[in-house]
């Protein structure tokens, strides 16, 4: 049978809770709960995979360019060999981890490849540097020390493991300072490092407070598109509750008649009609009462539901009056249906406490053409059930019996 409008898939309400709860939380951690840390990887996959990727793209051949620059600045053309090796180095890494920055692999794996991309654009610089055979000059510790803000990038999107990692990335420029320069005063390795130090911790703070404000962004967002599918899906109901006929379940006259006029607008092939009438409905009534008759209607409503298709629409027209609109049935198969609905409800064992209480049908059935009125469709479907009834109840009426005066 036509089912009624189904609202959208919408998010679990279960984190309007978690999510409120998070808003009014005044905390240095970042992470979410579970289900809600969850969804927010959900929602932002695809953007900070693509995020992740023109990252990796855009930055290597800047990247490239600086290293370039500064070896011909610092060691002149003789350092051909050692840009060579770095460059290669690079290209490598960001080869081999450009395939795990796609939003199809899990967020563990993608955010492992972006560090090793970050960490490599940041250690590179003080590797090469510290494993020179003779002793760098300052200009060129200074100039190691700034790629260390690429892990400070990671760090935005995976705290406090990313500020862990940056501190470790100063530590290591520390050692080569203290160990691979030893000229130079104790002071000036102060400075150096301090440098690093300076340049990386406000900006780590800074980033923390960005991503928290992010999250925070995100949440007001989710709770906005939930209360949105709350208010559609609320509107569905509604809509629905407006097409239904409350003791029954089924479609309500107002439904079947917009449907029919829907129906009977189209260019393709016809449909069928039938009007059905519980016999001696009046007489039932006054015998077993108003509750019996009431559960008697629901009864026959699910015994004709269960032997319709699913594309078929079922309504309850008033009082003990239904229609059934069977779109892209002809004539003779409308016969078929009406006949099978008919002995369907005529089979049921319907009871009254112990007793079994036969309830019957007469139908009455009308074609459907293209561009055909619904009122006519309609007229059709009353004369043809009130020949059935004429004829003796408890059978199908159309065109073929005759209304006697």
């Amino acid at each position: 049978m036509m089912n009624a409008v189904k609202p959208p898939p919408m998010i679990d309400e279960s984190l309007r809770p978690l999510a409120e709860r998070e808003l009014r939380r005044v905390r240095l951690g970042l992470s979410f709960p579970g289900p809600l840390e969850s969804r927010y990887r959900q929602d932002t996959t695809a953007l900070s995979a693509a995020d992740m990727r023109t990252f990796a793209l855009l930055t290597l051949p800047l990247y490239l360019i600086s290293i370039v620059i500064a070896a011909l600045t610092f060691r002149g053309l003789h350092s051909i060999g050692d840009i060579a090796k770095h460059s290669a180095t690079v290209i490598a890494v960001t080869l081999l981890v450009l395939p795990y920055l796609r939003s199809k692999v899990s967020f563990r794996r993608r955010m492992a490849a972006f560090f090793v991309l970050c960490a490599a654009f940041a250690l590179l610089p003080i590797l090469f540097t510290g494993t020179e055979p003779h002793e760098p000059p300052i200009e060129e510790l200074i100039v190691c020390a700034l790629p260390i803000s690429y892990l400070l990038l990671f760090s935005r999107l995976a705290l406090p493991l990313g500020a862990l990692l940056a501190c470790l990335a100063i530590a290591g420029y520390g050692a080569v300072v203290l160990y691979l320069v030893p000229s130079l005063t104790s002071a000036v390795k102060a400075d150096l490092i301090g440098l690093v130090a300076l340049q990386a911790v406000p900006a780590l703070v800074a980033l923390r407070f960005l991503e928290r404000g992010t999250r925070r962004l995100y949440l007001h967002s989710l709770l906005e598109r939930m209360n949105y599918e709350s208010a559609v899906a609320s509107n569905i109901v509604l809509k629905n509750l407006s097409y239904t006929d409350p003791l029954t379940g089924v479609a309500n006259r107002r439904r079947m008649e917009a449907e029919l006029a829907r129906i009977c607008d189209q260019d393709d092939a016809g449909a069928s009609f039938l009007m059905l009438d519980i016999d001696w409905f009046k007489s039932f009534n006054d015998h077993y009462g108003h509750p019996v008759g009431d559960r008697a209607l629901q009864e026959v409503a699910n015994c004709l539901s269960t032997a319709l298709r699913d594309g078929d629409l079922l309504g309850r027209m008033g009082g003990e009056e239904f229609g059934v609109l069977l779109p892209g049935i002809v004539m003779q198969e409308g016969v078929m249906v009406a006949e099978r609905l008919r002995a369907a409800v005529a089979g049921f064992p319907f009871m009254v406490g112990t007793k079994i209480v036969p309830i019957t049908v007469s139908v009455g059935l009308s074609s459907i053409v293209p561009h055909d009125d619904p009122a006519r469709v309609v007229e059709a479907a009353d004369k043809a059930l009130y020949r059935a009834k004429q004829a003796g109840r408890n059978r199908v009426g159309g065109p073929w019996l005759k209304q006697t005066p």
